[in-house]
Parts: C-alpha cells; structure tokens; sequence
C-alpha cells in the first residue's frame, strides 16, 4: 500500500510517515465512519492470537488519507482499551508518555490524547528501553544510588499534547463500535486461522 504516496513523498525529499500524516490530517477525526482493527501480527491483550487486521467501513468516497488516519486510530482504541482495562481495576492514570515509534509525529499524538483524554508527553530520548536498562545497569554498578533519582535526571519531555475536547464525543461513540467489532469477530477469526491452516496461507 502506499507506493505511490511513499515515491511522491521521496521525490520531494519528504520523510514517508510525515507525507502520509499530511494526507491524514486533512481528514475529521473518526475517519467518516472507517475503522481499522490492527491485529496484524494477532492480539495480544483481550482477543487471540488468530485476530487479523481488517479495514471496515469502506465505501467509494473513501481516499488514502482516510486510510491512514483509520490506521492511527484503530491503534489508539486498541490502546484505549487497555488503559480502561488498568483504570477499571482502580488505577488512576493521569497522562501517558511515549518514546520512540511511537512517539513519532504530531498528528498520531493529538489522536491519543483525543482518544485516551489524557494528555500525551513524549520524551527527548527516542528510545525509552535502551534509557530504562541504561538506568538500571547504572543502578546495579552504583554509578547512580537511586533509580528515580537517575530517571529525573535523564528522562525529559520532549512535547505535550493536552486532549481535544472537542473530539471526545465521537471517539468515545468509535471506541464501542470498535469494542463491538472486535468482539463480534473473535469467532469467525478462529474460523479464518483454521481454513488458512487447512488451505494455505
């Protein structure tokens, strides 16, 4: 997908990820009705390991950009979803920081914060584990004596991205028709993962 979009962006000497966030950004929150289920690789928190990645909702009017930013919010549900999960069990969370891939662009960010309505912080340091096994290695050998101590010392915020409020309603209304899809699909997932295994993939 996207060879064209990745060429354009190449001819004008234009990092691809932030071409096609461009081409997102241009489209109202929630996709006109598009959902992506990021289950490329299976699931790992609430489904199986036969969940496969789907667009849903497609229909003639639909461009790249709808595309793109359906992928972007199909995987801040899945990550919603899994923050409810912890807050339902009587855990408070009041932001989420981010570091690397992750992290990357302004526009994935915003649709987190909207999403999650939390705000969003990424770091200076683009990678967050190599920094966490940096810090504790450090911790072990005694160059430093107190792990948050180093961890203040070391971990910086890069931006902040407060939640839209203005988004909030029609992300909270996607996320149950996503929480619907996802559970919905886990039957005919596994019937999926037999007939591939039957027949090929």
């Amino acid at each position: 997908m996207c060879k064209k979009e990745r060429d354009e962006a190449r001819s004008q000497g234009i990092d691809d990820y932030a071409y096609l966030c461009r081409l997102a950004q241009k489209v109202p929150a929630g996709s006109s009705g598009l959902y992506f289920l990021p289950y490329l690789m299976g699931e790992r928190t609430m489904g199986s390991a036969d969940s496969r990645g789907c667009y849903i909702g497609m229909s003639m009017d639909k461009e790249i950009g709808h595309f793109i930013r359906a992928l972007l919010e199909g995987v801040a549900l899945e990550f919603k979803r899994t923050l409810d999960v912890f807050e339902d069990s009587g855990n408070s969370i009041h932001a989420v920081y981010h570091s690397g891939g992750g992290a990357k662009g302004d526009l994935w960010n915003q649709i987190k914060a909207d999403i999650y309505e939390k705000p969003i912080y990424t770091l200076q340091a683009d990678e967050g584990g190599v920094l966490g096994v940096s810090l504790m290695a450090a911790y072990a050998v005694g160059i430093i004596g107190d792990l948050i101590e180093g961890a203040d010392a070391v971990v910086k915020v890069k931006k902040v991205y407060e939640p839209e409020r203005n988004n909030f309603a029609v992300y909270r209304e996607m996320k149950e028709v996503f929480s619907e899809l996802h559970d919905t699909l886990q039957t005919p997932f596994r019937h999926m993962a037999r007939v591939q295994e039957k027949f090929g993939k």
